[in-house]
């Protein structure tokens, strides 16, 4: 009979936000967004704000955490392992806001 057993994983990299959101924002070429008075859908019962999109690429680094449970004694044992990996943010504004961090995925 097979065993299953439990593994977590738990990333311990620190992600500069904030940094990300001041790069974003002083590179970006700000456009003139509003209400989109001047098109009419039927499928719309009101008109819909933009919503601008901006990606970065950002190298990272940090710790990942493993923990598994040991076969033997039925404990739980953990490993930290380095990364260094690459993410892809995407940051999000609406009309008149500053560009924030919507979410970010590892490209490894």
């Amino acid at each position: 009979m097979k065993t299953s057993y439990q593994i977590s994983v738990v990333n311990k990299v620190n992600i500069p936000v904030k940094a990300i959101e001041d790069y974003i924002n002083a590179k970006t070429n700000r456009r003139n967004t509003g209400k989109s008075d001047h098109i009419k859908f039927n499928a719309f019962a009101y008109p819909f704000e933009n919503i601008d999109c901006c990606s970065a690429y950002v190298p990272v680094n940090g710790v990942v955490e493993i923990s598994y449970a040991d076969e033997q004694d039925h404990n739980f044992k953990s490993v930290n392992v380095q990364v260094a990996t690459c993410y892809f943010f995407t940051c999000a504004s609406g009309k008149n806001e500053m560009y924030k961090v919507a979410w970010g995925t590892s490209l490894s």
